[in-house]
C-alpha cells in the first residue's frame, strides 16, 4: 500500500495531456483541450499535495518493517558459500592456498558470528582501506596529468583501482 501511495504523480498523465494537439501545428485543436489540461493538472498538484502531506502520518501510522527473513536467506547463503568456498581450497597445498584458508575462515567466523553484520572492529579496517584507495587514486590521477603514465595504462589502473573498492565493498558486507 505504501508503494502506491507514494507511486507515481501524474507524469504520465501531464505527458498524455500535453500530447492532445492545441491546433498550432497540422492537426485542429482538440475539442475542450483547455478544460482537459486544467483538469490533470488539479488532478496532479491534488495528488502530490495530499500524498505529499499525508504520506508522513501514514508511514506512521502503518509501522513497515524490515523484511527479516530476506537478510536471514542473505546470512545464510553467505555462509553456504564461504563454506563451499573453504572446502574447494582446503584439498590444495601450498602457501597460497594456506593463505585463502586463512582468508575464507576469518570470514566464516565473522559471518557466523555477527549475523552478517560488520562488526565495530571491522570499521577501522574499512576506514584505513578507503583512505589507502583514496590516496592510490589521487597518486594515479597526479600520475595522468604529469604525462608519467599513458592514457591506456591510466584506464587499466583505474579498472584495477575500481575492482578493489568493489572487493572492499564486499567484503564489508559479509
Amino acid at each position: 500500500m505504501l508503494g502506491g501511495w507514494c507511486g507515481l504523480r501524474g507524469i504520465v498523465t501531464l505527458a498524455a495531456v500535453l500530447a492532445v494537439p492545441d491546433g498550432s501545428g497540422r492537426l485542429p485543436a482538440f475539442p475542450y483541450r483547455d478544460l482537459i489540461v486544467r483538469a490533470a493538472l488539479t488532478v496532479v498538484i491534488g495528488t502530490l499535495v495530499i500524498q505529499g502531506f499525508t504520506l508522513c502520518p501514514l508511514v506512521t501510522l502503518l509501522k513497515p518493517v524490515e523484511d527479516e527473513g530476506e537478510e536471514n536467506e542473505s546470512v545464510a547463503g553467505r555462509i553456504a558459500m564461504l563454506r563451499a568456498a573453504l572446502e574447494s581450497v582446503s584439498r590444495a597445498d601450498g602457501d597460497v592456498a594456506a593463505g585463502l584458508r586463512c582468508e575464507y575462515s576469518d570470514l566464516l567466523d565473522l559471518v557466523e558470528g555477527s549475523g552478517g553484520r560488520v562488526p565495530e572492529g571491522r570499521q577501522t579496517e574499512t576506514t584505513l582501506r578507503a583512505a589507502a584507495q583514496s590516496s592510490a587514486r589521487d597518486t594515479l590521477n597526479r600520475l595522468r596529468r604529469s604525462g608519467a603514465i599513458g592514457e591506456t595504462a591510466f584506464q587499466r589502473l583505474e579498472m584495477e583501482l575500481d575492482m578493489a573498492e568493489l572487493t572492499i565493498g564486499a567484503r564489508n558486507r559479509w
